[in-house]
């Protein structure tokens, strides 16, 4: 399996002033087609290399709403191809018009200009629109393949894309890093280190993520920020001045990207268009086929779906179990529900493969987790487990946290409380003590026996054991009062 570096192509080199910020503290550019075609002369070739130096660049074609009209895009459209002509052999590859377009005609795009470009030149623009055999074509049909946002959100895709193979996918305008972590992108263009100017956001590398901070927690970043500045080799002096927080989160890309390895995996793709016309994609094909020609192209397809029979899920089984009938006495079967212990998870299909030791393509998982909650004490054994994970999170937490600088980390107060948590359920559960607990409301002049246990109870709790003579009675007040 092949580990490739991501690459983050940072947006803003067709603007003079991000320009100069992005070769001074970055190598991989961004060019927005849209951004820079008001500065292209139109008598001569407009030559991106002599304006970004030894860096490595994209262009990014993205969409307009000033040109979304068919006959103002198709202008657009040919003058951003006469510029991706100019510098496509110094270009790393160019991204195609993707808004603001029917897909049929960015196929007929593709098909004019995009697939005449050398091989790995053109990125085609998958949105979950498309549909999902649109997205198994492209991944065939092309060396590399831009997916947006809304389709790594988008469950079925999100799910083929975590397995494609020999695909090079890049993740257009993604800046989260959850998103970045949890798929194979080999690139990844976005304009997000331009907030700190736009809206007075922080942003920095700490040394293992990038972190973010709004303008409302701006003093916080900002005290964060100049904790962290030398992890990216700059100054902590250099996050007071503006050009200096926008450096900062030039470099906080730049150093997530050479931080990460990511695994190419998939579908090998293939090579000429006679291969795609020798190519069975009925294999391929999940379910009826999508409709291309959409309107809204960021709006996932829905269908009504067809009714078939309903069966349990495999990771379940049911068992008949004996139970003791309290209605109408003797036994009765009833359903129990437990793990089945079928293993569905595949290496091929595995969020780890990239990483796990046991990886073996085709085989399913190596590994199991025998856990069985018959008993109390069976809890009991599964919670001190716990706490000794929880306990062990905790301290390595502190041992970074000292690392870091011995800042407070509220991440490491959570887990603390979540390990007490775990202590005082797993003290619930082992406490055997029984004991009754009885809360009593009076009214009127009904006594607490009588509320309890009746009117006759409590009246024969007010009668004596025997009657008393009441001159003896009074002879003894009277004997007092003389004393």
């Amino acid at each position: 399996m092949e580990h490739n570096q991501m690459r983050i192509y940072q947006q803003g080199g067709e603007n003079p002033t991000f320009r100069k910020i992005l070769l001074e503290h970055t190598d991989t550019i961004a060019v927005s087609w849209w951004g820079i075609r008001a500065r292209i002369p139109k008598t001569k070739p407009y030559d991106l290399r002599s304006r970004l130096g030894d860096s490595a660049f994209v262009i990014v074609g993205a969409g307009n709403p000033q040109d979304r009209d068919p006959a103002s895009l198709d202008i657009a459209t040919g003058a951003l191809h006469g510029l991706v002509e100019a510098n496509v052999q110094e270009m790393d590859f160019a991204i195609e018009v993707d808004a603001y377009a029917e897909y049929d005609r960015i196929l007929d795009w593709r098909e004019e200009f995009w697939d005449h470009l050398p091989s790995g030149k053109f990125c085609p623009v998958w949105k979950p629109g498309y549909g999902l055999d649109e997205l198994k074509r492209l991944c065939v049909t092309y060396h590399r393949v831009a997916v947006t946002a809304a389709g790594l959100h988008d469950p079925r895709a999100a799910a083929f894309l975590r397995t494609v193979r020999d695909v090079h996918l890049h993740g257009l305008g993604i800046a989260d890093m959850e998103a970045l972590s949890a798929f194979p992108l080999e690139s990844v263009s976005n304009s997000a280190w331009t907030n700190p100017m736009r809206h007075g956001e922080i942003i920095y590398w700490d040394g293992q993520q990038i972190r973010r901070h709004s303008k409302d927690e701006h003093e916080e970043g900002i005290r964060r920020a100049r904790q962290f500045a030398h992890k990216v080799g700059l100054e902590p002096s250099a996050v007071d001045a503006k050009d200096g927080i926008a450096a900062l989160a030039v470099r906080a890309y730049s150093a997530l990207a050479q931080d990460s390895e990511n695994a190419v995996v998939g579908i090998a793709p293939l090579k000429s268009e006679d291969d795609l016309s020798q190519l069975d994609l009925s294999e391929l094909v999940m379910g009826e086929e999508m409709p291309l020609n959409l309107i809204d192209l960021d709006k996932p397809v829905s269908r009504k779906p067809k009714p078939r029979a309903k069966s349990i899920l495999p990771i379940l089984s049911v068992t008949q179990e004996e139970v003791p009938d309290e209605e109408h006495g003797g036994t009765k079967n009833v359903d129990r529900i437990s793990p089945s212990g079928r293993q569905l998870l595949a290496c091929d299909n595995c969020a780890l493969s990239d990483k796990c030791p046991e990886f073996d393509p085709g085989s399913e998982c190596a590994f199991d987790i025998p856990i069985q909650l018959r008993s109390r004490d069976d809890v009991s054994r599964f919670l001190s487990a716990l706490l000794e994970i929880q306990g062990q999170r905790v301290m390595f937490g502190r041992f970074i946290e000292q690392l870091e600088g011995g800042y407070p980390d509220p991440n490491i107060s959570s887990e603390m409380d979540r390990f007490f948590k775990v202590m005082q359920i797993a003290k619930d559960i082992e406490d055997n003590r029984d004991y009754l607990k009885i809360n009593v409301e009076t009214r009127a002049n009904a006594g607490v026996l009588s509320r309890l246990f009746g009117s006759k109870v409590g009246e024969q709790a007010r009668e004596l054991d025997e009657p008393i003579d009441t001159s003896a009675l009074t002879t003894k007040v009277d004997d007092q009062f003389d004393r």
